[in-house]
């Protein structure tokens, strides 16, 4: 058991749990969520707040600080109508005055859907770098992430992971406005993946992307909206010189549709239900000689 330990910094005041003056020399304990923030609302390190993003409508819970104890527990609601419907994380550990932590805790996120996500994470951080240690506690997969505090305004996260048969590259920007810009390299084989991706305070999302082997390539756009429902346009080329225009909307539920156009003018359509059934049906020319006429997906 970690045990809550008290330091009362000599250097400067507090305005709330954190010192004014902290071990990093940068101050990000106002806008960058975790509980370092959380606590940082209230000296007592009771918090009930609404952060300055749209998504997330409210903040609420506590810690404490006193020795051979270290609990804490907090609940984020979500905004209505956003795709995310909570998060409740409960753990131990310590904030100290300077803004470092070491922590251990669990997060159950749930979506519109009900479905649930487990996590652990280990989280700790002296001075301006940190480092969460993942694992997802249904799919059982894990990952670090490494962390620096940059400037009052802004946190850059990555992982890095090779295991001899493919990579995975991640470079997270995070700023003091809500945003967060995103790139992801993916590598197996001769396939590759990269992707560029920034999210506003509005809970919109923005990724460019390509993805491409020696015999095809996929690069296009999509937008994901606040009710998690996307929009995809892309580009499909196929080797051989055949390339067809995507263009894709669905749900958050999984409902929506693709339409696939051919450089004659022909075109398929991809239609699923609100049951997830899928159908497609093509016309005429490139479309069906690609496709077929009409089928389950």
């Amino acid at each position: 058991m970690m045990y809550g330990i008290l330091l009362v910094s000599l250097l400067g005041g507090c305005r709330g749990f954190i010192d004014r003056q902290t071990t990093c020399g940068f101050d990000v304990y106002d806008w960058w969520p975790g509980l370092a923030t959380h606590v940082n609302q209230d000296r007592d390190a009771i918090f009930d707040y609404a952060p300055g993003d749209d998504p997330t409508a409210r903040v609420s819970g506590d810690y404490d600080p006193s020795p051979g104890s270290g609990d804490f527990q907090f609940l984020v609601e979500y905004s209505s109508g956003y795709f995310l419907e909570k998060s409740i994380s409960t753990g131990y550990g310590t904030v100290y005055f300077g803004g470092d932590i070491d922590l251990i805790y669990e997060t159950v996120t749930r979506d519109a859907l009900g479905e649930d996500v487990q996590t652990r994470v280990r989280e700790k951080r002296h001075k301006c770098s940190g480092l969460k240690k993942y694992a997802n506690l249904d799919s059982g997969d894990s990952w670090i992430l490494n962390y620096d505090i940059v400037s009052d305004d802004e946190v850059v996260s990555e992982i890095n992971e090779d295991d001899g048969s493919s990579t995975y590259s991640l470079r997270r920007t995070e700023k003091s406005d809500y945003s967060v810009v995103e790139s992801i390299s993916m590598e197996e084989g001769d396939w590759t993946s990269d992707s560029v991706s920034t999210e506003w305070a509005t809970g919109i999302k923005e990724t460019n992307w390509t993805q491409e082997d020696s015999e095809e390539k996929m690069s296009g756009t999509t937008i994901r909206y606040f009710d998690g429902s996307e929009e995809s346009d892309y580009t499909w080329e196929l080797d051989g010189g055949l390339d067809i225009e995507i263009a894709s909307e669905y749900n958050y539920e999984g409902e929506g549709s693709t339409l696939y156009s051919f450089e004659d003018g022909s075109t398929c359509e991809v239609v699923v239900d609100s049951s997830l059934d899928c159908e497609y049906e093509c016309s005429s020319g490139q479309a069906r000689d690609t496709f077929g006429s009409s089928g389950d997906c």
